[in-house]
């Protein structure tokens, strides 16, 4: 082979990596998030509920150019090929040779690297300015100037646009390098930086920080030894299993000389310790370590350069691995086994859009299936998030008013209680779903705790006195509709929704008019079966479903 055609081996390999990417995300169905970040993509904003916006702006440019599953997904391919490129140019851009097909072994090897090369989540973006941040440091260190520290700076600022881990990244990197503290250059690297993520933070600020509140409180669980459990085996095995004895040894082989391989490191370690610390606070995504496979393949790439690279074992393992990654993406792509099933949707959204008959369509608590069933329909459909789930993008938006006094076809989980409903048989999925007449919308009604108890005994009824605000521009009458809405009260415990009870108001609810504010009093009993502390949220119900989540907790003692 001649040296100029082996020049090209990596472009080559890039553009094969590019289209085998395209062909699956041009058949394979969407994942439920990348449904979810669709939506995202049909209103853009400068952040949403879960994520920054990253993720939104490359689907809304895809599909501006491209229909399906592969407008959607197409600037994520593109992105995840740009990855790679950084990642072979920081690994000083081997041309040919045994370390060529090496550092190719190591990228084909990583599950991440696969999975975000074609699937549109907010790891996606994540996973490239990621690889451009670790570009953009090795530069500013090997010149510390005002364009060096201006490209760091708007990298950063990209890297906490596609998802707020790169924080972590930002400061396990100066971790590693406090030197950095010194030079005056990395401060201005910062402010640039912080001064371009400014429109999100002034996002947060506008919208009471919906993320920070969710991401910082409002996944916190009850401790369980299972959630460390799985996390430890979830790193042990997400980064390629038949390399995990060569990542054990480069920690301990070697040197600690060279800054950048200090750095991937101290980020190394600092992402697995962090996220082994929020195991106490909840379960831990595996997907929230992905970044690392970054670092992992540069290192593992420089400790066989050390090598000079006598040993063909890791080219070896990495096909291997390789090899089975891509069995596991044939079964994506065929909705096979139990990695496929998330991606089989298109099926029972059609037989679900066939009992809706045109009606619009409320799932209840999710805000993965009103997603799915907008893509495959183009029909908008909504959520009705109750006390017992988390709120999402649905509960920013006002598009619920569009139900007003309107006939509706409501979804529920199966496992959900609902006596009107019917059990709906949707291929691989069984539902529950009934008409309701003339839909009263009141999600955002909001409840103020003016009076309630600090302490009760179990059975006991206690009085309460709610102040309610009705914040949209009609009057909602809580008696008209199949479902007509009632006082809830849900009980929590360490974040776990417990029970509801209805509340018995002192004099019948009347109609609530646009604007106003109304104080009611209502008696609500406790249950029989708790004692100790229990957070208190108190809502509106439709009819058997549990209270929305119109007020703040208020703790309560029961004795």
């Amino acid at each position: 082979m001649s040296k100029p055609f082996s020049n090209f081996k990596f472009p080559i390999f890039l553009g094969l990596w590019v289209v085998i990417n395209l062909l699956q995300a041009g058949f394979t169905q969407l994942d439920p998030d990348e449904a979810y970040y669709w939506i995202y993509a049909q209103q853009l904003d400068w952040g949403y509920f879960d994520h920054p916006p990253a993720t939104a702006l490359l689907i809304k440019l895809g599909t501006f150019l491209l229909p399906g599953e592969l407008g959607l997904r197409f600037f994520i391919v593109l992105a995840n090929a740009l990855t790679l490129w950084v990642i072979w140019d920081l690994a000083d851009r081997p041309q040919r040779g045994r370390a060529l097909y090496t550092l190719l072994a190591l990228l084909v090897a990583m599950p991440f690297l696969h999975l975000y090369g074609f699937i549109a989540t907010a790891d996606a973006p994540l996973m490239l300015f990621s690889a451009l941040f670790f570009w953009g440091y090795r530069r500013f260190l090997a010149k510390p100037d005002f364009s060096s520290a201006a490209l760091w700076a708007l990298i950063m600022a990209a890297l906490l646009y596609s998802k707020y881990h790169g924080i972590l990244l930002i400061f396990f990197t100066l971790l590693s390098n406090w030197r950095l503290l010194r030079m005056p250059w990395f401060y201005a690297a910062g402010l640039m930086g912080a001064a371009l993520f400014l429109p999100h933070l002034y996002w947060q600020y506008s919208h009471d920080f919906p993320s920070f509140r969710y991401h910082l409180k409002g996944r916190d669980d009850v401790y369980e030894l299972e959630y460390t459990l799985t996390y430890l085996l979830n790193q042990l095995v997400i980064f390629s299993p038949l390399l995990l004895p060569s990542i054990v040894l480069v920690f301990f082989k070697l040197p600690f000389t060279d800054q950048m391989q200090r750095s991937y490191r101290v980020v190394v370690f600092g992402f697995w310790l962090f996220f082994l610390w929020s195991t106490s606070k909840g379960h831990v995504e595996p997907q929230w370590t992905a970044i690392l496979s970054i670092p992992l393949v540069l290192l593992l790439f420089a400790h066989e350069h050390s090598r000079a690279f006598v040993s063909k074992t890791t080219i070896v393992l990495g096909l291997l691995s390789f090899g089975l990654l891509l069995i596991a993406r044939v079964g994506l792509l065929l909705a096979w086994g139990p990695l496929g099933k998330q991606f089989d949707n298109r099926s029972w959204v059609t037989a679900l859009e066939s009992k809706a008959k045109q009606l619009p369509v409320i799932f209840h608590n999710t805000y993965r299936n009103p997603a799915l069933y907008h893509f495959y329909t183009g029909q908008k459909a909504y959520e009705l998030t109750t006390a017992q789930y988390r709120k999402s993008q649905y509960d920013l938006w006002n598009d619920e008013e569009e139900l007003l006094g309107k006939k509706v076809y409501l979804v529920l989980d199966q496992k959900t209680y609902c006596s009107v409903c019917d059990t709906l048989v949707l291929g691989k999925k069984t539902m529950l779903g009934t008409v309701l007449e003339d839909f009263q919308v009141a999600e955002k009604i909001t409840l103020e705790v003016l009076k309630a108890p600090k302490q009760a005994r179990v059975g006991d009824s206690i009085q309460v006195q709610l102040k309610l605000h009705n914040p949209y521009p009609f009057a909602v009458d809580p008696n008209r509709g199949t479902f007509k809405l009632q006082l809830g009260l849900g009980f929590h415990r360490d974040g776990q929704f417990l029970w509801e009870e209805y509340g018995v108001p002192s004099v019948p609810l009347e109609v609530w008019a646009a604007g106003q504010e109304y104080v009611l009093n209502a008696k609500f009993r406790i249950p029989l079966k708790f004692r100790g502390k229990l957070d208190l949220v108190f809502g509106l119900r439709y009819g058997e479903l549990q209270p929305t989540l119109a007020s703040e907790a208020v703790e309560l003692i029961v004795e």
